[in-house]
């Protein structure tokens, strides 16, 4: 009986550890996004979002996707969030900092939930997808900052997440550099002929 007991023991401790690294993530971006599709001449940013084991969105949470560059204006969200895309500075969320390196020139997409409260204790929760549309489609290292509330025990947290973004593609400072030669020689050769 006494080993049975603390098999159980270790059990419950086993699952209070897995409840409590799962809850640790909260509100991320799923695997395999976002993905982009080409829509006319622009391009369809698809994050698939999803809040952690142990976690739940209330109203009043929400996540911003940092400088997401091109924004066009044209979004898809689930019912019950709202979306603020015209702060190009947007505030950090309890206990994070990393709003500190947002570019204040490109726009933050920065979400809110007013819906049901949503969430489970052991396994992720889907919160949708969530699409934006950009003029631009190359993908470059961004993140997510988000505000949720951890189920058990019930307190409010924050995280970061890395995802990706769109940003505008420079052209290469060699090619200008080309682009200056092709131009001084066309110059000079056009002046001899004069």
């Amino acid at each position: 009986m006494k080993a049975f007991g603390s098999f159980v023991g270790m059990g419950l401790f086993a699952l209070a550890a897995l409840v409590g690294s799962a809850g640790a993530n909260s509100i991320t971006v799923d695997f395999g996004s976002p993905t982009v599709t080409p829509v006319g001449s622009n391009f369809r940013w698809d994050y698939n979002i999803s809040v952690s084991a142990n976690a739940q969105v209330e109203a009043g949470d929400g996540f911003t996707i940092y400088d997401f560059a091109g924004y066009t204006g044209t979004f898809t969200i689930p019912t019950g969030w709202s979306l603020v895309s015209t702060n190009t500075n947007a505030p950090d969320y309890l206990f994070e900092t990393r709003a500190a390196t947002d570019n204040s020139s490109v726009t933050d997409l920065i979400l809110s939930y007013s819906g049901a409260t949503t969430g489970a204790a052991l396994t992720p929760t889907s919160l949708g997808k969530f699409s934006f549309t950009s003029i631009y489609d190359q993908k470059v290292n961004g993140f997510l900052e988000g505000l949720d509330h951890s189920i058990a025990p019930h307190l409010a947290q924050s995280n970061n997440f890395n995802t990706q973004v769109p940003t505008a593609v420079p052209v290469p400072a060699a090619i200008w550099g080309g682009l200056g030669l092709l131009s001084a020689l066309f110059t000079a050769r056009v002046s001899r002929r004069k």
